[in-house]
């Protein structure tokens, strides 16, 4: 919620210099869905992270594959459990297909809302994309996972 300034107030007595009432308006709740691979196994798989607008993750889901399951599968975690006014008005994915089809299907089965708004762009997912090197660095010098349970232990503890 962003903080109602003097400037934003009109009328009772805003323009003769008084203190006007300062309020609450709220704020379009804006996510952040991104993937990237983690080494598990000796094999890759596509990690997909869900994030608010600061950068906090809000879940995670550890996938084999790269594909519209695994997308809704993580979109559909975050998801579950929200209040009407908790879940997100705007989705920043990247250019990936899969973000797209799994949002669309959520909102078909009535999981999403339907005025979510879809926003394929780059660039407001840098919060998340940066945040990866943080997830990685104790990754590489063990040159990846050997379970996906320590896999998901470690994940969950760098959230």
């Amino acid at each position: 919620m962003r903080a109602r300034s003097e400037d934003d107030c009109v009328g009772n007595g805003a323009a003769r210099g008084k203190k006007a009432t300062v309020g609450l308006w709220p704020e379009a709740l804006c996510w952040r869905v991104n993937e990237t691979y983690v080494r598990v196994g000796g094999k890759g798989a596509c990690l997909y992270r869900t994030a608010d607008r600061h950068g906090n993750i809000i879940d995670f889901s550890l996938s084999p594959t790269r594909n519209a399951a695994a997308a809704m599968r993580c979109l559909g975690r975050a998801l579950r459990g929200l209040t009407d006014w908790d879940k997100p008005t705007v989705i920043n994915t990247d250019k990936a297909p899969a973000c797209g089809t799994a949002l669309a299907e959520l909102k078909a089965e009535g999981k999403c809302p339907e005025e979510t708004e879809h926003r394929q762009v780059k660039y407001p997912n840098n919060i998340v994309d940066a945040d990866h090197r943080k997830l990685k660095q104790p990754i590489r010098p063990l040159r990846g996972f050997k379970t996906r349970k320590t896999a998901y232990a470690t994940i969950k503890a760098s959230r």
